[in-house]
């Protein structure tokens, strides 16, 4: 009575899998992710066959995963196999100058989302945007800016 259903590396097939928080994977499921990227097949609980694919993988996480690897807590034949091109991107509270860009991003997208007038943000809006500590990174900004959105009256300036 299970219906059958395709998995992500099946719907990513010729294309682009993204693995988001690999850092996070316990260590059982690394040893079986590592033997799937290796092989380039997957096995469908109840299947008698395994299916190949082909397609990239970009991994993301927040965590340092050459420490994780020191502790034992991410495998190194796997760090190793997705490592092909690491892409460091600091957090936000480490690139200021950039959040009045985001929020201008942010607020036009918002804006449109729920179809207001928004005028922009107040100076005093955005220092405060600009100094907030942002431990959600770029996420919790882009909440923010949102919230922001639905609270400020139609056409006016977020103060």
């Amino acid at each position: 009575g299970v219906e059958a259903r395709v998995g992500k590396f099946e719907l990513a097939n010729g294309g682009i899998v993204f693995l988001d928080e690999i850092g996070e994977m316990p260590l059982p499921l690394q040893a079986k992710m590592l033997r799937v990227l290796q092989s380039q097949e997957v096995q469908p609980v109840g299947a008698k066959a395994s299916r190949a694919f082909d397609c990239r993988v970009v991994a993301a996480t927040n965590g340092d995963l050459l420490r994780l690897v020191e502790q034992g807590r991410f495998r190194a034949d796997l760090y190793y196999r997705i490592a092909g091109y690491v892409l460091v991107i600091p957090p936000l509270r480490s690139r200021r100058e950039d959040i009045a860009e985001f929020v201008e991003h942010f607020l036009r997208r918002a804006a449109s989302e729920v179809s207001k007038s928004v005028r922009g943000l107040s100076v005093r809006a955005l220092r405060a945007l600009v100094d907030a500590p942002w431990p959600g990174n770029i996420r919790q900004l882009a909440l923010e800016v949102r919230r922001l959105v639905y609270m400020c009256q139609p056409g006016q300036r977020i103060a």
